[in-house]
């Protein structure tokens, strides 16, 4: 479950992301949130800081759920682990428009990931990739993820693997 301790910025500028981090302004003066996640208070959105954080989830091959953070602003780092234990590394790069992942696990897969924004106001990214060895990979990131998801698809979490993907 996620927990949110507010701060309220106004920025009137459109702001540049990071990789699975993406939060896009309306051209007008709009409210930016930090948040922390309950689940890993370490990990901190922070618009505009270098070293924001934010969770990533992704689905591999319908069957392994990648969990890990990305840290960085317009550039940065990924970590996470695969639900087959795999440790996966990797960075990104941002744009207004979406940007790029890459990353390799230490059993041997490397992927490339492209990401968009959900929406002009979301703060939420969703990727589209496929390893070297051709799964497919669906991933999403931002500080809000059970809200993102409670107002799409249904409000049901997406699965993988028979499992539901539990963002912290």
């Amino acid at each position: 479950m996620l927990s949110f301790s507010l701060r309220r910025y106004s920025i009137c500028r459109k702001t540049i992301v990071p990789l699975f981090l993406i939060t896009c302004l309306a051209a007008s003066c709009a409210p930016v949130v930090e948040t922390s996640q309950r689940g890993d208070p370490g990990c901190m959105f922070q618009p505009g800081s270098p070293t924001s954080c934010t969770r990533i989830y992704a689905c591999i091959g319908g069957e392994d759920i990648l969990a890990g953070r990305a840290v960085g602003w317009e550039e940065g780092v990924v970590a996470a682990t695969m639900s087959n234990g795999a440790s996966c590394e990797g960075t990104f790069q941002a744009t207004r428009q979406g940007g790029t992942v890459s990353f390799t696990c230490d059993d041997g897969q490397s992927a490339g990931v492209n990401f968009t924004l959900a929406g002009n106001r979301s703060s939420t990214a969703i990727g589209i990739g496929r390893t070297d060895q051709g799964r497919t990979i669906q991933g999403w990131t931002g500080p809000a993820l059970r809200e993102f998801f409670a107002n799409t698809n249904g409000g049901q979490l997406p699965v993988c693997g028979g499992q539901s993907i539990q963002p912290v």
